[in-house]
């Protein structure tokens, strides 16, 4: 699904079948409980500023009747027309750069050390993993494979944005 909206970055989702599942139900659900209440769906679209700021991230869908918020689940986003590979440069607000790990949590084995305004390229899209506190990861190819931290946790400062 291509959503466009001058407020909102431009992105595309539906990547996996359970996704067009998911917003298939959903829609079919604010469709069916606006029949029922004989009003009219208002729809929303809210994105993660991950999506403008390193291409990828996640998206939901929403509808209000009755002035009653139904929103779907946060589905896999990735900004319209963004094609791998993808650059990413370094930007972290603690320290002087970004630990490269070898699985996506802090525990795990420290493979290099990426400084502030170094690049990092992913190949494939989407790319980002949670993990149990929250931590949004990020897969990167180069320098060498392995796991950056894109935030401590979603609304947090995002430590990369596309290369220039």
């Amino acid at each position: 699904m291509l959503v466009k909206d001058s407020t909102l970055p431009r992105y595309e989702t539906g990547f996996s079948n359970a996704d067009a599942s998911q917003f298939s139900a959903w829609s079919l659900y604010c469709t069916e409980i606006a029949t029922a209440a004989k009003q009219e769906a208002t729809y929303w679209h809210r994105v993660s500023d991950f999506v403008g700021q390193i291409g990828t991230g996640y998206a939901e869908e929403g509808c209000v009747i009755n002035n009653e918020l139904y929103g779907s689940s946060p589905m896999e986003a990735i900004k319209t027309g963004l094609k791998p590979p993808v650059c990413l440069q370094i930007t972290a607000d603690v320290g002087n750069g970004l630990v490269l790990r070898r699985e996506p949590n802090t525990r795990s084995d420290r493979l290099q050390v990426l400084p502030n305004g170094s690049t990092v390229q992913v190949d494939s899209l989407p790319a980002l993993q949670e993990d149990d506190t929250k931590r949004q990861w990020l897969y990167v190819n180069r320098p060498q494979a392995g796991w950056v931290s894109a935030a401590a946790r979603l609304g947090d400062h995002i430590n990369l944005r596309l290369c220039r």
